[in-house]
Order: structure tokens, then C-alpha cells, then sequence
């Protein structure tokens, strides 16, 4: 049998019952509808007065975990439900993904808090992730749906004839990354050390009436980006070669499926409007590298973080002469390397 939905008026009397009504067995919702416990109460109020007693399916289970306002108030409807069921295809994630899945599994006899189990996850990897998904299976907690490989040839592809050009713009795009490092620990570290002294004195002063002394100014090394760079610099120099597989195999009446492991999603979503024409060659990844080494988060006294960028007019002249170079040279010399369809001459 089909209902109608219920109108905007009846609904909102249900929600304000805090019970269900007679002949309605369960209830539909989307995570973003709670993830505005305070401010828009209603329906979270609501969810949690049914959880008691429930059984709570989870789908994409991922999204209503972590440290979001919708992880934050699930995890106390999770709580007073009878059983959970969790789906989801990439149930970790993250590490801050844990906590809301140990509250009804048996990953709760471990004994941490949600501080603990994240950092413990964090410092396992990987490794631990596998670990902690093969005792939930061999607890009859977890059902791992997944296709083997058995039967499956797989030819690899080594483009042997693109080498060279591959291998000059790896070099390439290395000794900018190399510049980059040695740009923020020259230049950009001594001005970082500078407001971190400047912060922490305030806040010392502050901080002996308040009674903490948090404050203080740090930045992220670059050097610790490099590793995801790198990935996205081998995706980069092949992709037209996996182009032009894809072109081959569609004209022989072929369906390619191209997979790789990141979408660079959020990347992507800074870069445009609809309907602008945006520069998507590898140029913008430095570009955002080199921009990125200029932030800083400035905490006060209380360990609140404040997002800010140092001006290039902070810097030295040396520091000042070098950063333009380096922008030109990212602008002009990397745009020619990556523009589509252009190939690289090797004398």
C-alpha cells in the first residue's frame, strides 16, 4: 500500500507529540536534517523521543559519524536504541568515523573514549583498519560484501615510449616542490617564529589572569603535502595517454571504465562557478602549494584557531623577489608543461 505524505501541518504535530502515530511503523530521514540540534530542535528532538526501543538503519553511514553536529547528537539517539544496523561502502573513512559504530559493536570492549580511539586509529593506519573490519566479520557484527579478482587477467600497461617525456616533467614538477620546501623553511618559518613569539608573549600575559596560555602561531610544513602531490602529479602526466586508450577502446565498440583512487572532489569545487571556464592543468596544484605555505593558524589564549595569511610584504626583499619568480615561473613555465594536448620535445 502507497500513503501521501503527510502535510506540512500534520507533520509538524507529530514532531511535537514526540511519538509516532498509530499505524506508522518507522520513520525516513536525511542526516541533514539534524544537523541543527540547538538552533532547529523539532526533528531531532523528535528522532531522539522514538530511538528508545528502535532499531536504526544507518545507510552511507559514514556521513552521520565524525565530529560534526550530526555525528555529535547520532551518537545519543545511537545510544538508546535497541540495535543499529551500519551501511556503508567506506564505513572508515576516517578515523573520527569509529566512535559512533564502537557504541554498538563489539569495538566498545576496548575500553576508550572517543578521544583515544581516534588517535589510536590515526597511529594504527591502515593496518588497523583491516585488523578491527576482520574481528567485527569474525564476531558476526560485520558482513563484507566484495568481489574477488578470481578469473580477472590483468595487463599492465607500462608506456614504455612516453619515458622520456614523462620522466622530464616528474623532474619538472619535483624541483618546484623543492623550491616550494625551501621557500617556506627560508622565509616564510622565521616570520611564523616571529608571531609565534609575539602570540605566545600575549598570551602569557593574558593567560596569568585567565589561567591558560595557549596562544600562539603555527603553519603546516609543505613537506608534508608532498606525498598526495606526488600521487596527483602521476595521475596527472598519464592522463592523456589513458585518454587515448579509453578513444581506442570505445571505437572498437568497447565500454572502458577508468578508476583511480581520488576524485581531488573538493579540489575541484574551489576552482569555479557555473559556467566559467576554469585552468585545470597541474599549474594550479602548485599555484595552491605555493599560496598554502603563506597560511597560518594563530591561536588565543583560550586555543580558539583563527585562520589567517602572512602578506608577502611581511617578507624579506629576498623572500619577496623569490616568491614572484617562483609564481611566474609556476604561472607561465608549468602552464606549457600540462595545457591539453601538448607534448613535451626531447632533444
Amino acid at each position: 500500500m502507497i500513503h501521501s505524505a503527510f502535510s506540512a501541518s500534520e507533520q509538524d504535530t507529530i514532531f511535537k507529540s514526540l511519538k509516532l502515530p498509530a499505524g506508522i511503523d518507522f520513520v525516513l530521514a536525511t542526516y541533514t536534517q539534524f544537523n541543527s540540534p540547538l538552533t532547529k530542535p523539532l526533528k531531532p528532538q523528535f528522532l531522539s523521543s522514538i530511538a528508545s526501543g528502535s532499531i536504526m538503519i544507518m545507510d552511507e553511514a559514514h556521513n552521520s559519524s565524525g565530529a560534526s553536529n550530526v555525528g555529535a547528537f547520532l551518537k545519543d539517539v545511537v545510544k538508546s536504541t535497541d540495535g543499529v544496523m551500519f551501511l556503508s561502502a567506506t564505513f572508515a573513512k576516517r578515523p573520527d568515523n569509529m566512535p559512533i559504530y564502537a557504541m554498538k559493536t563489539c569495538m566498545s570492549d576496548c575500553a576508550l573514549d572517543d578521544e583515544s580511539l581516534v588517535n589510536a586509529i590515526e597511529k594504527g593506519g591502515v593496518a588497523l583498519q583491516e585488523v578491527i573490519s576482520s574481528q567485527l566479520v569474525s564476531e558476526g557484527q560485520m558482513l563484507r560484501r566484495e568481489r574477488s579478482y578470481e578469473g580477472i587477467e590483468v595487463n599492465y600497461l607500462t608506456m614504455e615510449d612516453m619515458a622520456q617525456e614523462h620522466r622530464a616533467a616528474a623532474d619538472m614538477i619535483t624541483a618546484v616542490i623543492r623550491r616550494i620546501i625551501a621557500f617556506q623553511i627560508d622565509y616564510v618559518d622565521e616570520v611564523v617564529k616571529v608571531m609565534d613569539g609575539v602570540a605566545a608573549a600575549e598570551g602569557k600575559e593574558v593567560g596569568e589572569r585567565k589561567g591558560t596560555k595557549s596562544a600562539g602561531v603555527d603553519s603546516t610544513p609543505y613537506f608534508s603535502k608532498v606525498f598526495n602531490i606526488i600521487n596527483q602529479m602521476l595521475f596527472a602526466i598519464k592522463a592523456d595517454a589513458v585518454a587515448d586508450r579509453a578513444i581506442m577502446r570505445l571505437q572498437e565498440g568497447k565500454k572502458p571504465v577508468i578508476a583511480f583512487s581520488s576524485t581531488m572532489g573538493a579540489f575541484l569545487e574551489t576552482m569555479g562557478t557555473d559556467g566559467e571556464v576554469i585552468k585545470a592543468d597541474f599549474a594550479e596544484v602548485l599555484a595552491r602549494g605555493l599560496t598554502g605555505v603563506m597560511k597560518v593558524t594563530e591561536r588565543s589564549v583560550n586555543g580558539v584557531p583563527v585562520y589567517k595569511s602572512i602578506s608577502v610584504n611581511d617578507l624579506s626583499p629576498e623572500a619577496k623577489s623569490c616568491s614572484n619568480l617562483m609564481a611566474f615561473a609556476l604561472v607561465n613555465w608549468m602552464s606549457i608543461v600540462f595545457s591539453i594536448r601538448v607534448n613535451i620535445k626531447i632533444s
